[in-house]
């Protein structure tokens, strides 16, 4: 069935710091050699269990103020084996009205997405903007429960 357990990250390597500059500890990431053939892998697809309420999932740290029998989420996630496949230099053939999903390019003026305040003040504010150009003006944009994640190249 493939390699399950590989990680996009696996290919993340530190920038080369000068040292008469200061270390922003960014990360580049070497996309691997393409790949034309498909490979497996295991996504989670969620739903929730219950249709008459709006999916939920508490916070461990706001549990404890809720009933003792109070589930912590109403989400069911379903595993699946899919092909996953190398688009790169296909992007433009696939669009959001039928994939459900495609590419953009962007630049961004953050220089550091590990620093927090960097990414709560410009990052999200960009991607917002971003996608109210994409979508339309009319639509919501809400960006919530993001994190920076800190990766270890191996």
């Amino acid at each position: 069935m493939g390699n399950l357990t590989s990680s996009p990250f696996s290919n993340l390597h530190p920038l080369p710091s000068d040292p008469g500059e200061q270390d922003l500890s960014l990360l580049i990431m070497t996309p691997p050699p393409p790949n034309p053939e498909p490979q497996k892998a295991i996504l989670s697809y969620f739903s929730h269990s219950n249709q008459a309420t709006k999916p939920y999932e508490i916070l461990p740290s706001v549990l404890s103020s809720y009933p003792q029998d109070h589930p912590a989420s109403n989400l069911v996630f379903n595993p699946r084996v899919v092909d996953i496949q190398d688009v790169r230099g296909r992007e433009e053939e696939f669009s959001l009205e039928c994939h459900g999903f495609c590419f953009l390019r962007c630049q961004t003026r953050v220089r550091d997405l590990k620093d927090e305040k960097e990414v709560e003040g410009t990052y999200i504010p960009e991607i917002e903007a971003l996608l109210r150009k994409e979508l339309g003006e009319g639509v919501r944009v809400f960006v919530f429960g993001w994190k920076v994640c800190h990766f270890s190249p191996k």
